[in-house]
């Protein structure tokens, strides 16, 4: 009897595995000043002129973790905490 050999295949590289992720921060200069400050491509932030590149794409974000999460109540409560 014959029987067919199944083809080997190479295991996936760990490269392909797990893409990295783009850069979101792109730097922008102001056409007024020509100051150089950073844009954030997926959440449309951007930083103070002059200001450097921010290290992770949340590291812009306001964090709304603490107090109330944000508005008066929020502010009421970081100021009783």
């Amino acid at each position: 009897r014959y029987f067919a050999r199944k083809a080997k295949t190479p295991p996936p590289s760990k490269a392909a595995a797990a893409p990295v992720p783009a850069d979101p921060w792109k730097e922008v200069e102001d056409p007024n000043t020509k100051q150089k400050y950073w844009w954030n491509t997926t959440t449309n932030e951007t930083t103070a002129l002059g200001a450097p590149k921010p290290t992770t794409p949340a590291a812009a974000q306001p964090s709304a973790v603490a107090g109330g999460g944000g508005g008066l109540m929020g502010a009421l409560a970081d100021g009783m905490a």
